[in-house]
């Protein structure tokens, strides 16, 4: 559900929310957040501003190589 609904099937993005996750909850990734957004079909969060987040914390890190 997360990499169909939530991440329109980019494997990219996908990776890059459970990093978000992992590396302390960034760009408000909880669990309660990724709860609301699978249950929600992606609402409440904001896909570009995760990819961002994680950029920041790890500079080589490239959502479309996947």
């Amino acid at each position: 559900m997360l990499y169909k609904d939530v991440c329109g099937e980019h494997l990219g993005k996908m990776v890059a929310v459970l990093r978000a996750y992992q590396l302390g909850q960034l760009a408000g990734v909880t669990e309660t957040a990724l709860n609301h957004a699978i249950n929600n079909y992606g609402c409440g969060l904001d896909l570009d501003a995760v990819v961002l987040a994680v950029k920041e914390r790890l500079p080589e890190f490239n959502a479309e190589a996947f």
